[in-house]
């Protein structure tokens, strides 16, 4: 192999060790936020499943208004 080869693979090898424990770090650090940023996450979904529901009920509850209003 050429001596030209050689730094090149340092480099690389020491970029992807970098790499590895950079992940490795990100992803105990991302854990950790991951709970807070999961139960965020389902409030959200949450408030969103229940957007259409209390649109249907408010509909619902507005009908039954609009015909007791007729009635009278």
């Amino acid at each position: 192999s050429s001596p030209s080869f050689h730094p090149t693979a340092q480099t690389v090898r020491t970029a992807t060790r970098t790499t590895i424990s950079d992940l490795s770090f990100y992803t105990t650090l991302s854990s950790k936020q991951a709970n807070v940023n999961i139960r965020q996450m389902q409030r959200v979904w949450w408030t969103i499943l229940a957007l259409p529901v209390l649109g249907h009920f408010l509909k619902d509850v507005n009908i039954v208004g609009t015909r007791h209003i007729l009635k009278y």
